[in-house]
This record gives C-alpha cells, sequence and structure tokens, in this order.
C-alpha cells in the first residue's frame, strides 16, 4: 500500500486558505500569515518527501515504515503547531483589527520562532538517521550496525522525550507549588483578616467598655451632684430653721423682758394680757383665724401683752405641775370616753391659767386680766374690760380672786390680792373637774359675771378652741400622772 506524506492534508487545508476569521480582516497581516503558514507546511511536506525518496534510493523499501514511525512524532507536532498558527491566527487577526499591523506581526514572529526552531530539531535528527541509513561503504543489510545506530537514535529520541516529560513533571511541580503558594498565601490572608477582625472586635469592646465606664462615671458625677445639691439644701433650710427658731426665742425673750418690765411699771395698776400659743401649730384648728386676730387685738389695744399658752402636754405644762405637785384624778369623767380620760387641751388650759398664775403673782400688778385668743377685743369689748377690772381694783372688800366675764374662761379678772389663796388651793391639788367648775363650785374662790355672751367668740364649742382641740389626743389620766411623776423623780 503506497504511503502518503501526513503533511499534506495540513498543506492543502492551508493552501486552501481556510483559516477561520472575521471577513473584515485587513489584507495585508492575512496574507502575511498565511505565508508562513504555507511555507511551514512546505518544509513537512518537503521533509516527508525526502524521507521518503531517500529510503526509496538507498533500497530501504522494507524500512519505510519505520522510517514512518520514526518520522511521525515529528509531524504530529507539525499538525498541532499548524493548528496553534491557526488559532493564533484567528486571534491575531480580531486584535489586529483595533491595533496596528507591526505589533500583530512581530506577535506572530516571536509565537513562530521557538515552534520553527524545535522542528528543526527533528528535521535534523531524522536527517541523521537517513544518513545512517545511507552511509555509504556500508552494506545495506548490515542489520546489527543499523540497529545499533537507530538504537541509539530511539535513545536519544527517549531521553528527549524524558526531558520533556521532566519539563512537564517540573513545570506540573512549579504550577503545584504556585498552587500550593497561592493556598498559603490565601491561608495567611485569611489568618491576617481573623486577626484584623479579632483586633477590631477587642478594640470595639474595648471601645464599648470605656464608653460603659465613661457613662457609669457620667452617672456617678451626676449622683453626686445631686446628693451635694440636696445636701446643700438641706444644709440651707437647717440653717432657716435655725434661724427661725433662733429668732422666735429672741421674740420670746423680748416679750418676756417687755412683759417683766410692764409688770414692775404696773404696780397697783391693772395686767392686761391675751392668753394664745407662741407658735402657730398645724394641729390647732383655725389657728391663722387666731393669730390673725391675736395681731388685730395687739394692734388695737397697746396696753394688752402677750402670755404664751401652754399646748397640751409640752415640756411647760408638765413643768407646772411638776412644781406644784397637781396630779388628774382618776375620778376625771371625760365627755368623750367616761370615767379616767382627759383631754390633752383641758391639761393645757389647766396648765396655761397656773403658768398665769405666777406671771401674775410676779408682776405685783393689783389685777390681772386673762383674755383667750377667740375673743373679739371690739372698742366696745375693751371698754367693758377696762371698766370691770378698774372696780375691782377699786374695791377694798372683794371676796373673789377669780371674776368670770363671759360663760366659761374667754375673759378672766384675777385679784392678784387674794391671789395667794389660789395658788395655796393649787399646791398638792388633785383635777377633778374643769377649770370653770373647779373655781366657781369646788373652790369657791371664783365667779361669773357673764357680760359677755356667745356672739362675742369667734369659735365656739370644743372642736374650734384653742386649748382644747378637736386633733389634741384623748388619753389616759394614769398616763398623764405617770409622766407627770417621771419627771418628778
Amino acid at each position: 500500500m503506497p504511503w502518503t506524506p501526513r503533511g499534506g492534508k495540513a498543506l492543502s487545508r492551508a493552501a486552501s486558505g481556510r483559516v477561520p476569521g472575521p471577513r473584515t480582516t485587513n489584507s495585508c497581516v492575512k496574507g502575511i500569515m498565511l505565508l508562513i503558514i504555507f511555507v511551514i507546511m512546505l518544509m513537512v511536506a518537503s521533509f516527508e518527501h525526502s524521507l521518503a525518496a531517500a529510503a526509496h534510493k538507498i533500497g530501504l523499501d522494507k524500512d519505510v515504515e519505520f522510517a514512518a514511525h520514526l518520522a511521525q512524532p515529528v509531524v504530529e507536532r507539525a499538525e498541532a503547531f499548524v493548528e496553534q498558527v491557526e488559532t493564533a491566527a484567528a486571534r491575531d487577526v480580531a486584535y489586529a483589527r483595533s491595533h496596528l499591523a507591526q505589533p500583530v506581526l512581530e506577535h506572530a514572529g516571536a509565537f513562530l520562532e521557538a515552534p520553527v526552531e524545535e522542528l528543526g530539531r527533528d528535521y535534523q535528527l531524522v536527517a541523521d538517521a537517513l544518513r545512517v541509513l545511507a552511509r555509504p561503504g556500508e552494506e545495506p543489510d548490515a542489520p546489527e550496525a543499523k540497529a545499533a545506530e537507530l538504537a541509539d537514535l530511539e535513545a536519544e529520541r527517549a531521553v528527549r522525550a524524558a526531558q520533556a516529560e521532566l519539563k512537564a513533571a517540573a513545570a506540573a511541580k512549579a504550577e503545584a507549588e504556585a498552587e500550593r503558594y497561592e493556598a498559603e498565601r490565601a491561608k495567611r490572608i485569611a489568618d491576617a483578616e481573623k486577626r484584623i477582625a479579632a483586633k477590631r472586635e477587642a478594640q470595639e469592646a474595648a471601645a464599648a467598655e470605656r464608653l460603659a465606664a465613661e457613662k457609669a462615671r457620667a452617672e456617678r458625677a451626676a449622683e453626686e451632684k445631686d446628693v451635694a445639691t440636696k445636701r446643700k439644701k438641706q444644709e440651707a433650710d437647717l440653717a432657716r430653721a435655725k434661724a427661725e427658731i433662733e429668732s422666735v426665742a429672741a421674740e420670746a425673750r423680748a416679750r418676756a423682758d417687755a412683759d417683766r418690765k410692764a409688770a414692775v411699771l404696773s404696780h397697783d395698776t391693772v395686767l392686761y394680757a391675751i392668753v394664745t400659743p407662741s407658735i402657730v401649730r398645724e394641729k390647732i384648728n383655725t389657728g391663722n383665724d387666731r393669730q390673725k386676730l391675736v395681731q388685730a387685738s395687739l394692734k388695737a389695744w397697746p396696753a394688752l401683752r402677750r402670755f404664751n399658752a401652754s399646748y397640751q402636754l409640752d415640756s411647760s405644762c408638765v413643768s407646772i405641775l411638776q412644781r406644784r405637785h397637781i396630779t388628774i384624778s382618776t375620778k376625771y369623767y371625760s365627755e368623750e370616753r367616761g370615767v379616767g380620760w382627759i383631754h390633752a387641751g383641758k391639761v393645757g388650759h389647766w396648765c396655761s391659767f397656773l403658768r398665769y398664775l405666777v406671771y401674775c403673782n410676779a408682776s405685783d400688778a393689783v389685777v390681772c386680766v386673762w383674755i383667750e385668743d377667740d375673743f373679739k377685743l371690739s372698742a366696745k369689748n375693751i371698754q367693758t374690760i377696762e371698766t370691770q377690772a378698774s372696780k375691782i381694783a377699786e374695791a377694798h372688800d372683794n371676796k373673789y380672786a377669780v371674776t368670770s366675764l363671759g360663760l366659761g374662761d374667754e375673759v378672766n379678772i384675777i385679784d392678784s390680792r387674794l391671789l395667794h389663796l389660789l395658788l395655796d388651793r393649787f399646791h398638792h391639788f388633785e383635777i377633778t373637774q374643769p377649770l370653770d367648775i373647779t373655781l366657781r363650785a369646788q373652790t369657791h374662790l371664783g365667779r361669773a359675771t357673764r357680760v359677755f355672751g356667745k356672739s362675742d367668740r369667734i369659735f365656739v364649742g370644743k372642736e374650734t378652741s384653742t386649748l382644747v382641740c378637736s386633733t389634741c389626743a384623748l388619753l389616759r389620766v394614769q398616763t398623764v400622772n405617770k409622766l407627770i411623776n417621771k419627771t418628778v423623780h
């Protein structure tokens, strides 16, 4: 069967001009590329024909198939090269559409240089083989020498193949190393990103912690500021209260001095005093109205003095009861609870009267007038009181130490000349009834001349009385006596 060069198909395909590419390719570039391909295919075909002719010439027809086998790798690489050239040509043609022709030619020349050199080396190798086969002076039928030469050539070819394999293995190893390096690089990048993220999280956590600490410090500072503000306010309130207390005390001392001076100056005269608590207390009903009345009375009657009354069982009350050795009878009857109970206001009223007796006795006045703070001191009532006081002061045969001008004890005129009778009577004394009943019915040292009626008082009844208020405590008699005895001991 005749042998046909394998490069003919590639040559015919190149010669026919069937190279893929756009129809608008630059004609100059396309022609150059086709010319290069045609020359290479011509070299391959010429090489194959030369190989066949040399074999026939030296009488090696039986070795043609071996020569063809020897040349087979060259032909295969040539065809592969042609295909690469076709692909590169198509790519370069597309590239040439938007660039100059000169860079395309340079690229094509650089692309073809290495394959052409390798093809030349293969061609030289096969040519050397043919020369060995056709070496003159040797017998064509010397199989041993020919086989040795061919074995050397085959060994050289195997070495080149091994080198190619080593090169491919080295390339594969290099690629694997590159991949490994890229993987390590990716891992290092990932680790670095993780470290950066962890560092960022730590920084954010530290920043959040600092922010929380600053917020806590700000809150503590605000709380400390509030505490300091409250403390300053409390100190200011305390200082203000202290100043008010000192002011009230100074006023009380001034009033006491004035009362003593007035008592000294009023020898053989009349002492007028309105009996009222020294401080307005919230527990006293209608206390503001009473104090307004007191201030108006003091302003309307210059001769009037103010006497500080005892409020329930305060210190002044307990003190006078202790000094006079006065207790409450267990038979005392309270309208609210019955026997054995007494209103704290009743006790305070008794204490205020006893203290006023001592005050009157120290003044050396002939007559002392006791006026409660709910009595209306109109001009007419003032004139009536002054008239009644003058009559008692001018009388020399008066039999009563206390003369009441109202329904109860709202206005009492005390004859100081009989005051010793009262003081003696109210010493080691046991209270069994209210003050007005005790004075009139029990001791017979008092009488009632009812000049004034209910309309002369702004409040009537125990629920509105200053000294007997509705909010005052209702106490057991034993409790009051225990307090007095405890104070005494």
